[in-house]
């Protein structure tokens, strides 16, 4: 057996209980055991770990250079072991037949190296001592979306009110609110993603459904199948303006939701306050940086400067 370069060793409560959970339940390899140090080595899939009985005598642990804390459930805070293999589904399988809980569920994540997305699918598991363990597996590759900051254009207006023109003849009007233009495209000076975002507010949420299959069957905006909330639906579709390609959003809504009205709400506070709206942008490149320009935690940021801005409009509003 040739040793690892690096060897974590766990110290547990108690040996036979932690040997039960790696071996039996998890098919865990004792290499060697050291029966009168209630020591084990143990492998799995090129992985090396050791295990050994903690003390029992709180004298003898507070002398012990290993033991450098409290040795209090769960152990080994503010650290997880990724363990890969071929395929998670069979330890999950055998964890759930054992009535042993899971930490988290199966689930893919996508993390960035370089200009490349990395796909795991992963679950985490505590060991009886609470030792947290990520077993994974490679789940490919694909290319990153890289989040593109675009001057403002100050055609900007002027291509969301051909748009809405656009829709207005091939709707029934008499449902709708109007047709609303917000997000950064809307407000004047700050740099986005370019896409001119619109809200199609309609007066009864009960003529949603009649209103989509006229905007899928009578425009060219396109069904992603994803996208959207509870209050809103969302299509997009793309033109060419002066022979700049332009992206639209369509948010679609109705009239008692609240989202739509947030959103103009911060729109709105934002143009009114050009020196929060530019800070706005500087932390774009932040969030972008720091979210390694991943989507979802990019959004995840935005998402709690949003909710301050809307704080702020709302006070304002009310004053």
């Amino acid at each position: 057996m040739k040793f690892n370069k690096l060897i974590p060793e766990l110290g547990v409560k108690n040996i036979d209980k932690s040997l039960n959970f790696y071996i039996k339940i998890l098919g865990f390899k004792v290499e060697y055991q050291r029966s009168e140090d209630k020591f084990a080595f143990l492998s799995f899939n090129g992985m090396q770990i050791m295990v050994e009985e903690i003390m029992k005598n709180k004298k003898s642990q507070k002398k012990s250079l290993y033991y450098v804390g409290k040795l209090e459930y769960p152990l080994g805070r503010g650290i997880n072991f990724q363990i890969s293999v071929k395929n998670i589904d069979p330890l999950v399988a055998t964890l759930e037949k054992n009535k042993y809980p899971l930490k988290m569920r199966p689930r893919v994540d996508w993390h960035r190296k370089d200009e490349v997305l990395l796909g795991y699918k992963s679950f985490l598991v505590m060991d009886p001592d609470g030792y947290l363990l990520r077993f994974c597996q490679d789940f490919g590759k694909k290319k990153m979306r890289e989040l593109k900051f675009r001057e403002h254009d100050p055609h900007s207006k002027e291509y969301f009110l051909k748009e809405r023109d656009y829709l207005l003849k091939r709707i029934d009007r008499k449902k709708l609110v109007d047709i609303f233009h917000f997000g950064s495209t809307a407000i004047p000076g700050i740099r986005g993603k370019g896409y001119i975002d619109m809200f199609m507010v309609l007066k009864n949420k009960k003529d949603l459904p009649g209103m989509l299959r006229q905007i899928d069957e009578n425009t060219d905006y396109i069904n992603p199948k994803k996208g959207g909330s509870k209050e809103r639906v969302f299509r997009w579709t793309d033109r060419n303006f002066v022979g700049k390609n332009i992206m639209f959003h369509l948010h679609t809504s109705w009239k008692s939701g609240k989202e739509w009205k947030n959103d103009l709400l911060i729109t709105k506070y934002l143009g009114e306050h050009p020196e929060v709206a530019k800070r706005y942008e500087e932390l774009k490149y932040t969030w972008a940086n720091k979210s390694n320009w991943d989507r979802r935690k990019y959004r995840t940021m935005k998402g709690r400067f949003m909710a301050s801005v809307l704080r702020r409009a709302k006070q304002e509003k009310n004053k």
